[in-house]
């Protein structure tokens, strides 16, 4: 029989045995794999939080007074550095029309707070760590948002339009876009020409109801302003004739639109993300709106035969957006006029509106 003391000393050899045994097991299993596969299945570890080896200057963003904002104007970009020195090792790559958050002047350096993702070795792992950082520019690559603007070879540039399995860059067919100066523009608009008769004195909303009389029955739109994430109202814009159809804009949750909506069907034909113009021979029909999500200028255009319309190109441009309170039109010589900004000064939130110099495009239909 055993005594007690014997009894402790078995239960405990039991116990440890069999918190040990599966460490053993691990162990071996990790030492047979290493033998086969030396490389660490996941060899980089993400850290947000410590400041391990990280060099350079850390800063509290919440605490570093932004002085002014710059624009990279030099139209090859330029390397932001760990130090105001040409050899310190370079962080950061700034793009053309790149604004900037300046926390310092130093002798032809300006101090940009930015955040920086480093990589360093830590315990033989690969690390990797992201925070906040001043980092330094030359400030003679650097201006205001004035100095940004559109050049010839920046109009055809396009951020998404596919031909069959090819993503094209430019765009070299369908349009011809070329930059042209204020007086030009002043100009044409003189020569401008509209389709849209907007008897809006004639169709007008009641009690948050449009009615729009198509054939022998009434299409109504009902606004629902308090209807959060449904939310949606329209407005009566006016119609054209020769086409037949109404239109209507509409705000929606988080969308806006233009519908042109056929008077003898009721049906809603074409959907547009702004104003809808129309050329002086009849044959076309344009529209070009500001996306402000993907900082594009987004292009459709349709084809009009006799009341109906064909899709001819639906494309997005890089590089400008529609901007400015001037109001694009067809002019008579059959080419297309706007104003518009670098994508990258649109982009620029708080600006003056002042700064911001608007230049002015013709579109030519190919």
């Amino acid at each position: 029989m055993l005594n007690w003391t014997d009894l402790n000393i078995n239960t405990l050899k039991n116990i440890l045995s069999s918190i040990l045994l599966p460490i053993v097991l691990v162990v071996s299993l990790h030492s047979c794999k290493s033998k086969t596969n030396s490389k660490p299945i996941d060899s980089i570890v993400r850290d947000t939080t410590s400041k391990t080896d990280i060099k350079g200057n850390p800063i509290d963003y919440d605490h570093t007074k932004v002085i002014k904002n710059v624009y990279v104007i030099n139209r090859k970009g330029i390397g932001a550095m760990q130090q105001p020195d040409v050899t310190s090792p370079q962080l950061l790559k700034y793009q053309y029309g790149d604004r900037l958050d300046v926390i310092e002047e130093k002798n032809g350096w300006l101090g940009i707070r930015d955040r920086v993702t480093r990589n360093y070795k830590k315990n033989g792992s690969d690390w990797e760590s992201s925070g906040w950082e001043k980092v330094y520019i030359k400030a003679d690559a650097t201006g205001d948002i004035s100095a940004i603007k559109l050049l010839p070879e920046d109009l055809n540039v396009i951020a998404t339009y596919k031909k069959g399995e090819e993503q094209l860059s430019r765009l070299t067919q369908f349009l011809d876009i070329s930059l042209i100066d204020e007086a030009d523009f002043t100009s044409k608009k003189l020569t401008a020409i509209d389709y849209i008769v907007a008897d809006t004195t004639v169709i007008t909303k009641k009690n948050g109801i449009i009615e729009l009389p198509c054939g022998d029955k009434i299409k109504r739109y009902i606004d629902k302003p308090d209807a959060e994430e449904q939310r949606q109202e329209f407005n009566y814009i006016g119609n054209i004739p020769f086409l037949n159809k109404y239109i209507l804009s509409g705000s929606y949750w988080e969308s806006a639109d233009y519908k042109l909506i056929d008077k003898t069907t009721g049906k809603e034909e074409v959907s547009l993300d702004d104003y809808p113009y129309i050329s002086a021979d009849k044959r076309f029909l344009i529209s070009i709106s500001a996306n402000g999500y993907d900082q594009t200028g987004d292009l459709i255009l349709y084809a009009i035969t006799s009341t109906k319309l064909k899709l001819i190109i639906s494309v997005s441009f890089k590089n400008w957006m529609p901007a400015g309170d001037e109001k694009s039109f067809w002019a008579n010589d059959g080419c297309f006029y706007l104003t518009v900004s670098h994508s990258k000064a649109i982009e620029a939130e708080g600006e003056k509106e002042g700064n911001k110099k608007y230049q002015y495009l013709k579109i030519k239909i190919l």
